[in-house]
């Protein structure tokens, strides 16, 4: 009741001009020694709204004009927020990264993009799963730096890590384990009409180049070896011709190829012996058994061949005599064998 001076609280109907005429630490509460440093007017900050009408400091927010010289001054733990624990590695300025547009005129640290002016040595100190992205479950095996694939200008200078190409250290990868990232989902599978492989790894056919790194899927060079448990015709009936092009793709039986029916346990290697495999004149040699040849229960008769005049590829001999027909067959006449007398089993005439 007007005893003492003691309790008044100053009305401030508006800033009186400049908060420091009284705030100078003497007349009134100035500063702080752990206020940030700034320049700034007090009521740049402390607003009548923000600060309960001028009855308290509280609630000021500091209005970043413009990044004061070097965000740290301030934001170093102490006097304003730092970088926390997680925060990438750097050691660049704050507002390379914390813009005015992209934390909402400096309100908060969120939306702030890092800025890879290069890459920082290794990719791998802050893209570690923890710190910032890592690779993710589904990555290609690889042991290379993040930026030997993930450059600068396929990644958006590195907003991005799609759009990464380049050349994975394949020396790394074991071998026969290529469909650990080459299973078409991590990387290029097998292409479309590829010949059947079963559980073959890539590098059965498509070597290793120079012994330490596979540049292409071409050109493959077909290793029988490891299909030897396969059907020949599995791959040379007619559906892969396109396969291996620089053999002619997987070779069906030509059109003047002698008739025949595949069935039961007969294939291909049941005449074409111990084959070459890799060129134009790899199904020879080519020892005719007569045996596997009989059509599967088509009839398939001596003549059919052997009569002059067929075209059909071979070296077999062609006779025409006594009015040979499928109906006075070479063997069924009782003539030659194995069901006639003269010869030898299918090698000989006479």
């Amino acid at each position: 009741n007007y005893t003492t001076f003691l309790g008044a609280v100053f009305t401030h109907s508006a800033p009186v001009g400049v908060c420091s005429t009284c705030h100078n630490g003497v007349s009134a509460t100035g500063k702080p020694g752990t206020h940030v440093a700034t320049t700034a007017a007090c009521d740049l900050c402390h607003t009548q709204s923000n600060t309960a009408n001028y009855t308290t400091f509280l609630g000021a927010r500091f209005v970043h004009v413009s990044p004061i010289g070097v965000c740290a001054s301030c934001h170093n733990g102490i006097v304003a927020l730092g970088k926390p624990a997680t925060h990438v590695i750097t050691t660049a300025a704050c507002d390379l990264c914390h813009t005015q547009a992209n934390t909402a005129n400096y309100t908060t640290f969120l939306g702030a993009t890092f800025t890879h002016a290069s890459p920082p040595g290794v990719c791998a100190t802050c893209h570690n799963g923890v710190t910032a992205l890592g690779k993710p479950a589904w990555h290609m095996v690889t042991n290379s730096a993040c930026d030997s694939c993930h450059t600068q200008s396929n990644t958006a200078n590195y907003t991005t890590f799609t759009g990464a190409t380049g050349s994975v250290d394949h020396a790394a990868i074991p071998a026969g384990n290529c469909q650990s990232c080459h299973n078409g989902t991590i990387a290029k599978g097998l292409s479309t009409g590829h010949i059947p492989t079963g559980a073959l790894s890539c590098d059965g056919c498509h070597a290793k180049f120079n012994g330490t790194t596979v540049t292409t899927f071409t050109p493959a060079t077909m290793n029988h070896a490891l299909v030897t448990a396969t059907r020949c015709d599995t791959c040379h009936g007619g559906a892969y011709t396109t396969q291996g092009v620089q053999y002619g793709g997987a070779k069906a039986k030509v059109t003047r190829h002698i008739p025949t029916t595949i069935t039961g346990g007969l294939d291909c290697n049941t005449c074409h012996t111990n084959p070459v495999y890799t060129s134009a004149s790899g199904w020879s040699p080519v020892r005719m058994n007569h045996n596997g040849a009989q059509g599967g229960g088509v009839p398939i008769y001596c003549v059919t061949c052997h009569l002059s005049g067929t075209t059909y590829q071979g070296r077999m001999q062609k006779k025409s005599h006594e009015g040979t027909s499928t109906a006075k067959d070479c063997s069924r006449s009782s003539c030659h064998r194995p069901l006639g007398n003269r010869g030898s089993t299918y090698t000989r005439w006479d």
